[in-house]
């Protein structure tokens, strides 16, 4: 019974740790892009680092990253591309970046939210949920896009895998769109789903990769059906 409890309560810490992490690293990711994005326009660094050499907190010799070669390697690794698919570094690099604040916002609250829920499963399989929500949302993106010069950001492809996984293990807990209209979790999951398909098979410009949120969602369900029924759920074997 100790011992349960013990790995029980090292899975939750475990896998608090790697929430923080990744959320974390994409705010940082998210404030870089904003540095470079600014940088371009106002010579960022070197106002920055003149205040601060001034003030004795920097060595003469110090230097920001300069901005345009900052951004330049930033489009390069953090954004998939689909006239590049075999640029793999961005396959993962891509789903932790985000350049408008709106939805870093949406997508951190809402894998923030959700998460927690997952916590009891070992690490290894909260972790590839997570990685591989990224690489199948990724994937779905470049077939979708392909022979286009389609770009595409966002952890929107992993919060899609973790949100169909929770909603396999409960899916009449309520949920809400941002407090507002509760409703079962199935229907929340559900009509997103529905929604990304329907974008993703007309092919109706909206600014938003429905492709990727598809791929990451049905890698979440596959991940549970395959892997996670012995933990109860929908499929659930005790």
């Amino acid at each position: 019974m100790n011992r349960g409890i013990s790995a029980a309560h090292r899975a939750y810490r475990a896998n608090q740790a790697l929430t923080t992490t990744c959320i974390s690293t994409a705010i940082g990711i998210f404030g870089t892009w904003n540095y470079a994005r600014r940088g371009i326009v106002h010579d960022v660094s070197n106002d920055i680092t003149t205040r601060m050499k001034a003030l004795g907190l920097l060595p003469r010799s110090a230097h920001l990253p300069n901005a345009t070669r900052l951004h330049d390697r930033m489009s390069e690794y953090l954004v998939l591309n689909a006239g590049q698919p075999k640029n793999y570094i961005s396959w993962i690099g891509s789903e932790f970046s985000h350049t408008n604040l709106g939805h870093i916002f949406f997508n951190m609250f809402t894998w923030s939210n959700f998460a927690p829920l997952l916590f009891f499963l070992p690490m290894r399989h909260y972790a590839a949920l997570i990685f591989g929500g990224a690489l199948a949302s990724s994937a779905t993106f470049l077939y979708d896009q392909r022979g286009t010069q389609a770009r595409g950001l966002g952890s929107s492809g992993i919060v899609s895998g973790l949100m169909t996984c929770v909603t396999m293990f409960a899916p009449t807990a309520r949920a809400s769109i941002m407090g507002i209209l509760p409703m079962p979790l199935w229907a929340l999951t559900g009509g997103y789903f529905l929604l990304d398909t329907y974008f993703m098979q007309t092919g109706t410009k909206t600014g938003i990769g429905h492709s990727a949120h598809v791929g990451g969602g049905v890698f979440g369900a596959l991940y549970y059906a395959v892997f996670l029924r012995k933990y109860g759920g929908i499929l659930g074997r005790r």
